[in-house]
């Protein structure tokens, strides 16, 4: 059983340093894309799923749970990489779907999130897709913003909710990124 829940944390913690190692590839600090860290994963995720002899219920869903989330975060990551190679720049959408961004004037909203008030976190997905579209939004416009990691970006929404919330006492704000003439934007608006 210790050695389920080591594999389970090295799974967790493998998952979130290989979300890390795609977004600065995807923002040019890294020059190639972690893969054999995902092939790594994959092993440990086959090894529980093929032995699943003597695995509590618990455990079998949490081993889910984090199969699951493996599996959406490398299809999306597989999609740009795909993208990248191809020569195309291209950032999320508000439902996860590629976009083309090249275009050069006009605003385009790459993805959309509401968060309820006091209720943000950094592990929230949603709060970590925003950073990876944020990222991608860098990455295709015409900025010379540099990489921004996700503890300062989280600081800076969660600032900006905060103020937002003060302002006008909602219970829920949304959180877009926008293009707008080719640069990244971050609009916060409350939706009350």
């Amino acid at each position: 059983m210790a050695s389920f829940d080591n594999d389970m944390h090295r799974l967790k913690e493998g998952i979130k340093a290989m979300q890390v190692a795609y977004n600065r590839y995807f923002t040019g600090t890294l020059d190639r894309p972690p893969v054999e860290m995902q092939s790594s994963l994959s092993a440990i995720i086959r090894e529980h799923t093929i032995n699943t002899e003597g695995q509590r219920t618990a455990d079998r869903f949490r081993l889910n749970a984090l199969v699951s989330h493996f599996h959406i975060l490398t299809e999306m990551w597989n999609r740009n990489v795909r993208q990248m190679e191809e020569g195309r720049p291209a950032a999320l959408n508000r439902r996860g779907t590629q976009v083309d961004v090249s275009k050069k004037s006009g605003d385009r909203e790459l993805y959309r999130a509401r968060f309820q008030a006091g209720r943000s976190s950094p592990e929230n997905p949603q709060m970590q897709k925003l950073y990876e579209s944020y990222l991608l939004a860098i990455k295709a416009g015409d900025t010379s913003k540099g990489s921004l990691s996700y503890r300062n970006f989280y600081a800076q929404v969660h600032r900006r909710m905060e103020k937002c919330q003060e302002k006008t006492g909602c219970d829920e704000v949304m959180l877009r990124v926008l293009l707008v003439d080719n640069r990244p934007v971050l609009k916060v608006k409350s939706t009350s």
